[in-house]
């Protein structure tokens, strides 16, 4: 698949908010006793800790829409298909396969077999199944949304399907999230229409912010969901923020483009393996300890820990021929 530089800043940037978060989760997010958390901190670190917490949630609203924004956007702009091209269909099922269902398979069989590690160093997962079932959704419509030839039907599309994703009572099952999946799919939908060719991006930008506004105030009075708010607030920032960098990388200079394309290269790995080395670090108690102690400088310096980390890692297992599929 073509890298395209500007979805790769987004994804790189989106991906770096994620590790972060992740590590700013020891100060309340988590909960589990193998892992401190804020009933464990010290009164003076209390304060701090709530502060993080709440920021911490607020960046984590937006980066995962973003990766399902950004996951639409790849779609629709390089998986174009014949519909009646079997063989064509047969291949992609397979890499999705071999990309988001076969690593979430072997982690959460880790996660059985290795049940000394707390059950927060695989709750990221969860996103792979999602992103899985989406694709399994979406691709049988392919063929009918790809004759939608007006952006403005489109955007009514996904503005419907966030009041359904949040009107509707929807379960929640182990291996089929049926309400997370309805609940990120306008995003993933709402990547298409950045993918098209004709698209006008300012334009659109503009469409998708005031729309959202707008159903927000309209069905203020109408739907008893606060999700329709949150969904509609994440859309039209997101497309703000993604159209902001794609503009602004037209005119940055290439500079470490060759780093950059790397660290994309391996940026599913990076986030399969992150929260799992995240995790297993806290459980040594001198590193709880630092966390607490030094509550402004140890989160940055775990930050940058893990990433070193999980990139090496992920470089590494990339070379194993037998081994490489368990990071997407």
């Amino acid at each position: 698949m073509k890298r395209v530089n500007e979805i790769m800043y987004v994804r790189i940037t989106a991906m770096m908010f994620v590790v972060l978060y992740h590590c700013y989760c020891f100060y309340g997010v988590w909960k589990s006793p193998s892992i401190y958390n804020v009933s464990n901190l010290p009164t003076e670190t209390v304060s701090w800790a709530s502060a993080y917490t709440t920021i911490a949630k607020i960046v984590n609203n937006f980066t995962l829409p973003t990766f399902f924004f950004l996951s639409g956007l790849l779609y629709f702009k390089y998986s174009n298909r014949k519909r009646e091209d079997k063989n064509a269909l047969i291949i992609f099922l397979k890499k999705k396969f071999i990309r988001l269902l076969l690593p979430y398979l072997v982690w959460r069989l880790l996660h059985y077999v290795l049940p000394f590690i707390p059950a927060e160093a695989y709750g990221h997962l969860w996103f792979l199944i999602t992103l899985w079932w989406m694709f399994m959704i979406v691709e049988p419509m392919r063929f009918f949304w790809d004759r939608i030839n007006r952006d403005d039907i489109k955007i009514g599309v996904i503005l419907l399907l966030i009041v359904m994703s949040s009107s509707l009572h929807l379960r929640h099952f182990h291996h089929f999230p049926v309400d997370t999946i309805f609940h990120y799919l306008p995003f993933f939908m709402c990547g298409s229409l950045f993918a098209e060719k004709s698209f006008h991006l300012q334009r659109a930008t503009i469409i998708i912010f005031f729309a959202g506004l707008i159903l927000f105030c309209g069905t203020y009075f109408c739907v008893e969901s606060w999700w329709i708010y949150k969904i509609t607030i994440q859309l039209s920032v997101i497309s703000v923020i993604s159209s902001s960098l794609i503009i602004a990388s037209k005119f940055a200079p290439p500079l470490h483009l060759d780093l950059l394309t790397r660290v994309d290269s391996c940026s599913m790995g990076i986030y399969i393996v992150h929260r799992i080395i995240i995790v297993a670090l806290l459980c040594y108690h001198s590193i709880a300890v630092l966390m607490t102690r030094h509550y402004i400088i140890a989160p940055l310096c775990l930050f940058i820990i893990v990433f070193a980390i999980s990139w090496t890692l992920v470089v590494a297992l990339k070379r194993v021929k037998y081994i490489n599929f368990i990071i997407g």
